[in-house]
């Protein structure tokens, strides 16, 4: 089994962790350290606000000095699906799937990871 812990400075035992989640604010400028300092770890940056095309390619920089990095996005925006999928940044959605269309949607769409629930819970083995 593995670990995903939401960060925070004061976490005991970070090493105990397989990956972590940390929230993304465009004024943080420590994210590099944090990725220095964990770079053994699969990071999910969460972000919550809509990204520029500059910033999603300043996090592919990123992420291409740091291959654990995966962006998590708090929702679907379909606006700026084709921008992140063009950077090639590993990403995932936070919301949760139900249903095979959604789920076979987001498998094409080449997303790292899917929350499913509900009815599709059972259908784990298909």
């Amino acid at each position: 089994m593995k670990y995903c812990i939401n960060y925070h400075r004061n976490f005991k035992n970070p090493e105990r962790a397989d990956e972590f989640t940390i929230n993304y604010t465009k004024k943080n400028d420590a994210l590099i350290d944090f990725l220095e300092k964990f770079k053994d770890k699969r990071i999910n940056l969460t972000i919550e606000e809509r990204l520029t095309y500059l910033e999603l390619k300043v996090l592919k920089t990123i992420s291409d000095s740091y291959p654990n990095l995966v962006l998590r996005f708090e929702s679907y925006d379909s606006e700026a699906i084709d921008d992140i999928v063009e950077c090639g940044i590993p990403f995932f959605f936070g919301n949760r799937v139900n249903n095979w269309d959604e789920f076979l949607g987001l498998v094409n769409l080449g997303v790292t990871d899917i929350y499913i629930v509900e009815d599709m819970c059972f259908e784990l083995s298909n």
